[in-house]
């Protein structure tokens, strides 16, 4: 099988599943008949718009909001305060067609998306700037507290799944930064003048960026999997829920973002890569032998 195959049935499946977490979350939005008419506490509307907007129309709309705006003005601030951090590189850039759904890349991609909305989530819930209570209509809230006995909804699939649809679309805006960068093929060196013999360097700038994000949406992605696991283990909840919050969560984070992603290469193509490399020179390619004494 060919890459551009690969690539064509990597997309279908994304889309796919997609158009699976849409019904999904369209359908278990308007199943709710016997609470449909309850009021959330924290949107003030009743359960079923509450969900139609906070699970569909929300992330949908949000995401490709966010996936365009944070590379056009975060990237260019990130670039100030980089050439001030490291003030003795040179920007500079490689031009290579940035290959955007090579299998490896979009599969990591959606992966680390993933793991950035359950970390961001996870933090926001901790830090107490959302509480979990407040996303359960009052019938919803006596059941879970009174008849299963939790009174900190935060591991239900219902309620974190709502507050990950609330936070995807910074997830996304996040990576997208990053994203632009290395699809811009932005890169700085530093050399050493003449035959000073200096340690030298010449990186791609994502690196700087991605390190940082990425090493945060592991970790706390990680911690709250701990988490997950033992409110699961040492509450009494029923094994339908469980699996639910297994499949519906990563199912819907990995999906919902293919329609804002499918934006991001039409922009990045048409005007970010231009805006980003403006006043940037090109950097040639070094060989092996250019670098190595013989």
């Amino acid at each position: 099988m060919d890459k551009k195959n690969k690539q064509r049935i990597i997309i279908l499946v994304f889309i796919v599943l997609w158009v699976i977490s849409l019904v999904v979350n369209i359908e278990g939005s308007l199943s709710k008949s016997g609470t449909a008419e309850s009021i959330v506490p924290i949107s003030k509307l009743p359960l079923r718009d509450h969900l139609i907007l906070i699970r569909v129309i929300w992330p949908n709309i949000a995401t490709v909001v966010c996936i365009i705006l944070f590379p056009l003005i975060f990237v260019p601030l990130f670039m100030k305060i980089k050439n001030k951090i490291w003030f003795k590189y040179k920007n500079g850039y490689i031009d290579i067609p940035p290959d955007f759904f090579a299998p490896k890349k979009f599969v990591r991609r959606a992966i680390y998306v993933f793991l950035l909305t359950m970390g961001l989530s996870a933090t926001i819930l901790a830090l107490g700037y959302i509480r979990a209570i407040d996303f359960l209509p009052p019938d919803e809230k006596a059941y879970w507290v009174e008849t299963i006995g939790i009174t900190n909804p935060l591991y239900i699939t219902d309620v974190f799944l709502e507050i990950a649809a609330i936070i995807y679309p910074f997830a996304i805006g996040l990576w997208a930064i990053g994203w632009a960068i290395e699809d811009s093929g932005l890169m700085h060196y530093k050399l050493p003048k003449g035959k000073d013999k200096i340690l030298y360097e010449i990186e791609p700038v994502h690196l700087k960026y991605m390190n940082i994000i990425k090493g945060y949406a592991g970790i706390s992605a990680v911690v709250y999997f701990i988490a997950f696991i033992n409110f699961y283990l040492t509450h009494k909840v029923p094994f339908h829920l469980v699996t639910g919050a297994i499949a519906i969560i990563p199912l819907f984070t990995l999906a919902t973002w293919i329609p804002a992603y499918l934006v991001y290469t039409i922009f990045l193509k048409k005007f970010m890569i231009k805006f980003l490399r403006k006043n940037i020179k090109e950097i040639g390619t070094i060989t092996e032998e250019q670098i190595v004494v013989k």
